[in-house]
C-alpha cells in the first residue's frame, strides 16, 4: 500500500483504525469514549447496506494484518515499525484532523464542542506522538498542548512551540495539579482553554468545596490573552477572572453552582469580557437563583454587544433568568431549551425583537425555541451534573391507565406547555417540531387546537408531529374558512406558507390506524392539496418496516402519491430531499442515510 496511491475507502478503512488504535489504548488508561457522535473522520461513509459492511470488515481485516493490528495485546514499541510505514498523505490526513478538533474557528458550531469529539482528539494524538518528525512545521499541532500525559511528553510540545507566540491547552482537571508552573510560566501566550473530560467524584467534591473561596482550581489571573474557553462541570467561584478580559468563546456545560453568588459570578465574567462572540452555557439548579440586582436594585443587565451566537440550556428559572440578563444585538442567533415547564406561564418573559424562527416540544417535556442559523445544534448534547435526578417523564402509565389518559387531569398537564409555547412567541416561527410521550395528541384532540396555538403562524413551512397528532393535523389543514381563527383567516387559510408535513413514527404504530381513518385523512390531504400545494415526509424506521407494512397502509400510500398538488416521499433513518434541507434537523438530529 505504501507504493501506490491509496484510495479515498482505503484512506477512510486506514483512519478508522487508527481510530480504534487509539480508543484502545484510552481503554487502557480508563478513558471512555462513550456513545454519542461518530468520529468526523471516518463520517463521510454515510453507508448502511449490508454489502458494504461485509466489504468494510474485509478491507479493515486485511488492513489490520499490513498494519500488524492483530487481536494479540501489543506494546507500544511493537506498533510503532508498523506506523512507521504509513503513507505522508495519511499523516497529513490525521494532522488536519488534529488542527479541526482544536480549532474553534474551524467548528461548524460551538455548542457541539462534545466531550466525544474531544477524547476523539485524544485518541489519534496517542498514536500520533510517535508520528512527530512529520509534523515539524506544523505549528498548529505542535501550539496545541494536552496536559493529561506526562511532564516529558508535555515538555516535548512546549520545546517544539517555544517560537510561536499562542498556545491552546487541552486539560483534564485531574491533570491540573501536576502542570501549574506550566500554566503559569506559559500564561500570557496561552490563547485558549479546553476541558477534556469531566471530573470524577474525588475531584469534583474537591472543586464543589473550592467555590466557598478555600482555593482556586483554575487560575486565569495572568491570562490576559485567553480567548477560548471551555469547561464540563465547574463551579464558576472557582475561577479567578482578574484581567481576563479578551475572552471570544465562553463554553460552560453542565454547570451546578454549589455555592452562593455564582450566578454573579458569570454575570461577571460575561461584563468584564465585551468582545464575547460566543456563550454556550448549560447547567440545572435545584433551588431558587438569587437574583442579582444592580446598585439602584433593579434586575441586572449586562450588555454582550459583540454576540454572534447563544445557547443556553437548564432549568426553567436558570434560563429565563440568564435570558432576561443579557442585553444581546438583534442579529445575534439565539437556542434556549428549557428542560421541563412550570405551571404558571412567564408572562413577563421577553420575546426577542426578532422574532424565534423555530420550536421544538421534546418528548421529555422540554421546550426548545431559537433561531435558523443555531438549529443544527443537537439539544440533547450537554453534560448532566452527576447526581441530579430528572423528573422528565410522566408520572402516569398511559398505556396501563387508558380512562385517566382520556380524563381532564391527564390534559391538564399539556396546558402549560401549549401557553409556554404562546409565552415565547409563535407569530415569526418556520419550524415547528411536536413530539410528545402522551397517548393523544398535543391539541385537545380536536382540530381548532391547532388553530388556536398556531393560527398565527403564517410564515410556518415545516411542521413535524407524530402519529398521534396526524389525524387532528389534517383535519385542520381542510378547515373551512368560518371556522378558523381571525388570525387565520386573514392570512387565507391555516398555515399558507406549509411546504412540509413530516410523519415521525418511529415505533410503527401508525400502522394500527383502520381504514376509515386513512380515508377520512386521505380526503383532509386532498382537498388542503387542491388549496394550496405542499410535501409530506414519511419517517419509517428501515426500508424493511415498510415493505412489511399492512396491505391496507401500503394501498393508502399509493392513493395518497396519486394526489394532484401532494408531494410524498420516503425516508429512511433521517435524510431528506434536498428541497426539505431546511427541515433536516427537525427530524432526528443525526446524520444522514438514505431516501427514495
Amino acid at each position: 500500500m505504501t507504493g501506490t496511491t491509496s484510495t479515498m475507502l482505503e484512506r477512510q478503512l486506514m483512519q478508522m483504525s487508527l481510530h480504534n488504535l487509539g480508543a484502545s489504548v484510552l481503554e487502557k488508561t480508563g478513558v471512555s469514549l462513550g456513545q454519542g457522535r461518530s468520529h468526523a473522520g471516518y463520517q463521510e461513509i454515510g453507508r448502511e447496506d449490508s454489502d458494504f459492511r461485509t466489504s468494510l470488515s474485509r478491507h479493515l481485516s486485511s488492513l489490520s494484518e499490513r498494519l500488524g493490528l492483530d487481536e494479540k495485546p501489543q506494546s507500544e514499541a511493537a506498533r510503532v515499525p508498523a506506523i512507521s510505514k504509513l503513507p505522508e498523505e495519511i499523516l497529513a490526513l490525521i494532522f488536519h484532523e488534529l488542527r479541526d478538533a482544536a480549532d474553534f474557528t474551524l467548528l461548524g458550531d460551538h455548542s457541539i464542542f462534545t466531550l466525544e469529539s474531544c477524547l476523539s482528539w485524544l485518541a489519534v494524538t496517542t498514536v500520533c506522538r510517535e508520528w512527530r518528525a512529520a509534523a515539524l512545521g506544523d505549528a498548529w499541532l505542535w501550539t496545541t498542548i494536552p496536559l493529561y500525559g506526562n511532564r516529558d511528553w508535555v515538555a516535548r510540545y512546549v520545546e517544539r512551540a517555544r517560537d510561536y507566540p499562542r498556545l491552546r491547552i487541552l486539560f483534564t482537571p485531574d491533570a491540573l495539579d501536576e502542570h501549574q508552573d506550566f500554566l503559569h510560566a506559559n500564561a500570557r501566550r496561552i490563547e485558549a482553554l479546553v476541558q477534556v473530560a469531566a471530573r470524577g467524584p474525588s475531584s469534583y467534591r474537591r472543586a464543589y468545596e473550592s467555590a466557598t473561596g478555600a482555593d482556586f482550581d483554575l487560575d486565569l489571573a495572568h491570562a490576559p490573552n485567553l480567548q477560548h474557553l471551555n469547561l464540563l462541570r465547574w463551579p464558576l467561584p472557582s475561577i479567578s477572572i482578574v484581567n481576563c478580559t479578551q475572552l471570544r468563546t465562553l463554553s460552560v456545560q453542565g454547570y451546578t453552582s454549589g455555592a452562593k453568588g455564582a450566578y454573579t459570578s458569570l454575570l461577571d465574567l460575561i461584563e468584564s469580557n465585551p468582545l464575547l462572540e460566543v456563550l454556550n452555557f448549560s447547567g440545572r439548579e435545584n433551588t431558587n437563583i438569587a437574583w442579582s440586582r444592580d446598585a439602584k436594585g433593579r434586575d441586572r443587565k449586562v450588555r454582550v454587544p459583540r454576540l454572534r451566537r447563544l445557547f443556553l440550556a437548564g432549568s426553567l428559572f436558570l434560563v429565563w433568568q440568564l435570558w432576561q440578563a443579557l442585553q444581546i444585538p438583534t442579529d445575534a442567533s439565539v437556542q434556549l431549551c428549557f428542560d421541563g415547564f412550570h405551571k404558571y406561564v412567564p408572562y413577563k418573559f421577553d420575546a426577542p425583537k426578532r422574532p424565534f424562527d423555530w420550536l421544538r416540544v421534546h418528548g421529555t417535556m422540554s421546550i426548545e425555541v431559537g433561531h435558523g442559523a443555531s438549529y443544527p445544534n443537537d439539544p440533547s448534547w450537554y453534560v448532566t451534573p452527576p447526581g441530579v435526578r430528572l423528573a422528565l417523564e410522566p408520572k402516569v402509565d398511559y398505556d396501563r391507565h387508558k380512562e385517566y389518559a382520556d380524563s381532564h387531569e391527564a390534559w391538564a398537564v399539556v396546558t402549560p406547555i401549549m401557553e409556554w409555547c404562546q409565552a415565547l412567541g409563535v407569530k415569526g416561527l418556520r419550524y415547528l417540531s411536536l413530539e410528545m410521550p402522551y397517548r393523544h395528541n398535543l391539541t385537545y384532540r380536536h382540530a381548532n387546537g391547532w388553530d388556536e396555538y398556531f393560527g398565527k403562524s403564517i410564515l410556518l413551512e415545516s411542521v413535524r408531529i407524530t402519529h398521534k397528532d396526524f389525524m387532528f393535523f389534517c383535519e385542520a389543514l381542510a378547515l373551512p374558512r368560518d371556522k378558523l381563527t381571525w388570525a387565520a383567516r386573514d392570512a387565507g387559510g391555516f398555515l399558507p406558507a406549509l411546504r412540509w408535513l413530516i410523519i415521525w413514527d418511529a415505533e410503527n404504530k401508525f400502522f394500527d390506524r383502520n381504514e376509515d381513518n386513512l380515508g377520512q385523512a386521505l380526503g383532509w390531504i386532498r382537498e388542503r392539496a387542491s388549496r394550496k400545494p405542499f410535501g409530506m415526509l414519511f419517517y419509517w424506521k428501515n426500508r424493511k418496516a415498510q415493505e412489511d407494512a399492512p396491505r391496507r397502509m401500503l394501498k393508502w400510500l399509493r392513493q395518497l402519491s396519486e394526489v394532484e398538488g401532494l408531494k410524498v416521499e420516503h425516508f429512511y433513518r433521517s435524510r431528506l430531499p434536498p428541497e426539505a434541507r431546511g427541515a433536516a434537523h427537525l427530524v432526528t438530529g443525526h446524520g444522514v442515510d438514505e431516501v427514495d
